[in-house]
């Protein structure tokens, strides 16, 4: 993710000033309740100033913002993109196979963003394409157990032994679609059975 330089020329018309904790954790300095504590250690300072306040405000667009002498970069607004992956697409920035991959679908002077998650070449669904690496590592992480909903069609019904199988696996509920269908909902660890039952 890059990073800009705050611009320290006179100020100008800008966006409301912030929590100075949350510039700093933004910047990748600390969590919010670290940066509270470099503000108290007078280790932050505003426009050549040492703010000690719990409350203090700065705006990162004009003011000059320091923590032990060095400059606080500002951050860029994260990217966030809701994506319809078709069918015949890999959910890869590259594919060395030359497979046409998800990142081909977007626009031209699409900001660079990767995939979160992951879904397979013959299947389509919604995905989640961002640069916001804190906001993947927590959807991904199976320390977070972010629950996920598969829909998975078959044809005719599964046979009892594999729907037995499947209970004891995934969290189902009812299909939604007049279709025959299955519904599951798994967390990460327990994702690679989904997709084996899905193609089984």
């Amino acid at each position: 993710m890059s990073t800009v330089i705050p611009s320290w020329g006179p100020r100008r018309a800008s966006l409301p000033p912030i929590r100075l904790s949350k510039i700093l954790a933004q910047a990748g300095l600390s969590s919010r309740r670290g940066a509270e504590a470099l503000l108290a250690a007078g280790r932050v300072t505003v426009n050549g100033v040492v703010r000690r306040e719990p409350g203090a405000q700065a705006d990162p667009a004009v003011d000059r913002i320091a923590c032990d002498g060095q400059p606080v970069l500002a951050r860029e607004a994260a990217t966030y993109l809701l994506l319809h992956k078709p069918r015949g697409y890999v959910t890869s920035l590259r594919d060395p196979e030359g497979r046409r991959v998800v990142v081909d679908l977007l626009p031209p002077g699409t900001p660079r963003v990767f995939p979160v998650g992951r879904l397979d070449y013959d299947v389509e669904g919604l995905l989640l394409l961002t640069d916001d690496g804190d906001l993947a590592h927590r959807l991904l992480h199976p320390r977070y157990e972010i629950p996920r909903v598969y829909e998975a069609e078959v044809e005719g019904r599964p046979r009892s032994s594999r729907g037995a199988s499947a209970s004891r696996t995934l969290r189902t509920a009812p299909p939604r679609h007049a279709r025959p269908g299955q519904d599951a909902t798994a967390h990460r660890r327990r994702d690679r059975r989904a997709g084996e039952l899905a193609r089984s």
